[in-house]
């Protein structure tokens, strides 16, 4: 049986291995994340998702994801805006990347 740390690391070393793999592919295409197209037909167009990648960060741990974040916010809110531990820390980097802002 796998502890809570090691489930932890291995979700986290597995999103980063697929974003550094998708990341490549982009810049040895010199692409945007936004130029990754499929056609479909005449004059139809639609994004193109990165199988491993999309599989990875499945609607369910888009919604684990926000559920943290906002309950995160949350405590971040009842301490004043203190952000006290690395744990909020990193969430909030988190949230950072997803607002694409830079840290102040």
């Amino acid at each position: 049986m796998t502890n809570p740390a090691d489930e932890l690391r291995t979700a986290a070393t597995t999103l980063r291995d697929l974003a550094t793999r998708t990341a490549t592919t982009l810049e040895r295409h010199e692409l945007q994340w936004a130029d990754l197209t499929v056609t479909s037909g005449p004059d139809r167009v639609s994004p193109m998702v990165w199988s491993q990648y999309a599989a990875a960060l499945h609607p369910a741990v888009g919604a684990a994801l926000a559920q943290a974040l906002d309950e995160t916010a949350d405590s971040v809110g009842q301490e004043g805006g203190l952000v006290e531990d690395s744990t909020t820390e990193a969430l909030l980097d988190t949230a950072r990347a997803i607002n694409g802002s830079e840290q102040p």
